[in-house]
């Protein structure tokens, strides 16, 4: 069984999109690096912001005119997408507390903190339609930041794969996701979960960010 958040759906084209509370409008629910100019991390902040409500992420870009560069969404990419302060790529704290900084009028944040219990939380935030932010790693030193929306149960009721939206992937049509994490780990590897996009890697699951709109 298949279960995704409620905010997501397809429309007449067959595109992903959210929607607002209203049901009245509709936002994009995925984008390709790229599209934003940022690190996985902004888009994966990006994807979540605009599936909550809160921003619209489409109108951030580095190709703005002045008035434009004051809005909560061209903030967010100068903060998140700087070499200078983050040469290596951004970490959960560094992305908590520039969201905090930033955004506090908008979300709350929740951090997990613990990697063992980051399937059971991801599931709990999936039930109350609250997409996940996830950290994996490939190695000790290639990270990647996707957006968790949904989740699918073996026989036994069991949650046995995440399903993700990975910013380095583009989005066919038709899909509500474009990311698989097996959660059946194997105990002998350190990066033991299988993630399968248009191919399958051996990953870490290292952290976990929520958002919730205020």
């Amino acid at each position: 069984m298949f279960i995704v958040i409620d905010q997501l759906c397809l429309n007449e084209h067959g595109r992903l999109v959210c929607k607002n509370p209203s049901g009245r409008h509709y936002l994009r629910a995925h984008f390709r690096q790229g599209e934003l100019d940022g690190v996985s991390c902004v888009y994966s902040i990006a994807i979540t912001f605009n599936i909550l409500n809160v921003l619209n992420a489409e109108d951030t870009s580095w190709n703005r005119n002045e008035h434009e560069e004051t809005t909560a969404g061209w903030r967010l990419i100068r903060s998140l997408n700087s070499p200078s302060l983050y040469p290596k790529g951004i970490n959960a704290n560094e992305i908590i507390k520039i969201v905090k900084q930033e955004y506090s009028e908008f979300v709350t944040i929740d951090h997990t903190g613990k990697r063992a219990g980051i399937p059971l939380k991801v599931k709990e935030c999936l039930d109350n339609n609250l997409p996940v932010i996830l950290q994996i790693s490939f190695d000790q030193y290639e990270t990647q930041w996707i957006v968790v929306v949904g989740y699918a149960k073996d026989r036994d009721d069991k949650v046995s794969y995440l399903l993700t939206l990975d910013s380095r992937k583009d989005l066919r049509i038709g899909c509500f996701w474009n990311g698989i994490l097996n959660l059946d780990r194997c105990i002998t590897l350190k990066y033991g979960f299988q993630y399968i996009t248009d191919v399958v890697e051996l990953v870490g699951l290292d952290d976990a960010i929520i958002l919730k709109k205020r």
